[in-house]
C-alpha cells in the first residue's frame, strides 16, 4: 500500500526490488499518481527457487508536484520457507 500523507501529489515512476539484500529487479516508467491524502494498492510477488526463509525490500523514486525528487524505501518483509 502506497498512502501520502502530505499535501502535495507525488509521481511515482521508478522501482528497485531486492531480495536478501540483493537487487533482483528494476521498473521504470511507473506513472503513479498519488494525490494528496491519497493511497493505493500494489501488487508484487516474489518468486525463489530456494525453499528457505527469504527477505525482500522495495525502493521506490519519483517527484512531487514542484518537480523535487522523492525515494523512500518499503519494509523489509520476511518471506517464510516452504
Amino acid at each position: 500500500m502506497l498512502r501520502t500523507t502530505g499535501g502535495t501529489t507525488l509521481t511515482i515512476s521508478d522501482r528497485t526490488d531486492f531480495m536478501n539484500g540483493a537487487e533482483v529487479s528494476k521498473r521504470s516508467g511507473l506513472g503513479i499518481v498519488l494525490a494528496p491524502g491519497a493511497d493505493r494498492t500494489i501488487t508484487t510477488r516474489w518468486c525463489s527457487a530456494n525453499a528457505t526463509e527469504q527477505t525482500a525490500r522495495t525502493h521506490f523514486f519519483g517527484s512531487d508536484a514542484t518537480g523535487a525528487r522523492i525515494n523512500f524505501t518499503g519494509p523489509m518483509v520476511r518471506l517464510l520457507a516452504k
